[in-house]
């Protein structure tokens, strides 16, 4: 278990956090230029509003898991004890219901940028974001999917 859970933070954790900031940063700097130049920031906004709303809920998730079922776990490793696993059982289950949470502002960034009316070959910025929160969705998903159904059913009784 501590093997995966270096894993997750290594691969998932650490880019997840670079991620959050860097389409945090380039989705302001766009709507700020857009806005100057008075285009078109509806959908810019909704994925703004969806995805500043997801990052603050995934960073506050993070450092739960490191801070607290990662610890724990770690506890339980050096010295094996149910009642750590019966302590393992309250933060796992927020943990999923966050995913599932979670799972559907996912879904709702990326049905947006699928129909987004800004698409266009000529305009870099808006590539270059909506290529950043499709690897990002990408990687959130595959790293949930690994707590969901590897992680957590190997912490719980």
């Amino acid at each position: 278990d501590l093997a995966l859970i270096n894993y997750i933070i290594k691969t998932y954790h650490s880019p997840t956090r670079e991620y959050l900031s860097d389409i945090t940063m380039s989705l302001r700097d766009i709507i700020s230029d857009r806005k100057k130049n008075n285009l078109n920031i509806i959908e810019l906004k909704e994925i703004s509003h969806l995805f500043l709303g997801l990052a603050s809920d995934i960073e506050y998730h993070l450092d739960r898991e490191e801070l607290v079922v990662f610890q724990i776990v770690e506890k339980y490793e050096q010295e094996p004890d149910n009642e750590l696993k019966e302590i393992l059982a309250s933060p796992i289950t927020q943990m999923e219901a966050e995913h599932a949470e979670q799972y559907g502002t996912l879904e709702a960034i990326k049905n947006i940028i699928k129909n987004s009316s800004l698409l266009s070959p000529i305009d870099l910025k808006i590539n270059s974001l909506f290529s950043k929160l499709d690897n990002f969705i990408t990687m959130t998903v595959e790293h949930m999917e690994l707590e969901d159904n590897l992680l957590f059913p190997k912490l719980k009784l």
